[in-house]
């Protein structure tokens, strides 16, 4: 498959995927030095299942997402804005989840929940979030 640059319109959400996966895993890498826990059970399986160290898989994973991004946007540009704000927003609430403004509601969500269905509860509402954001972002962008 060639490559197909990233046009314009996609820019402002790859960018913010960019930097919310760059802050979420810088401030879990200081989390967990200080000793803290990884929450996210997905992540904490990857680490197990591939020892390449978690700088490896953070850049693994912003290449996974990219390219799926990449991947829907040649069938629907709705559809790639959508993954990209959804991994925005999922790893805005995960460096959220390492401060005080959000840790105390991510533990009342495992609580209700659980971890597992937790973790479900926070992808779904991220992913909302994300199609909310790609509705606005459409909305505001002239059309070609």
């Amino acid at each position: 498959m060639p490559f197909m640059p990233i046009n314009r319109e996609y820019r402002v959400p790859l960018l913010l995927f960019t930097l919310a996966l760059l802050a979420d895993h810088l401030i879990t890498q200081r989390g967990l030095a200080t000793g803290g826990r990884e929450g996210n059970l997905v992540a904490i399986w990857l680490w197990q299942v591939l020892p390449i160290g978690p700088h490896m898989l953070a850049f693994l994973w912003w290449i996974l997402v990219t390219n799926a991004a990449i991947l829907l946007m040649r069938f629907s540009q709705f559809a790639g804005r959508w993954c990209l704000y959804w991994a925005f927003i999922g790893h805005l609430s995960g460096f959220l989840s390492w401060t005080p403004v959000l840790h105390t509601t991510v533990q009342r969500v495992w609580a209700v929940f659980g971890q597992r269905w937790g973790l479900v509860v926070l992808l779904m509402c991220a992913g909302m979030i994300g199609l909310f954001l790609a509705w606005v972002h459409k909305r505001i962008t002239p059309q070609t």
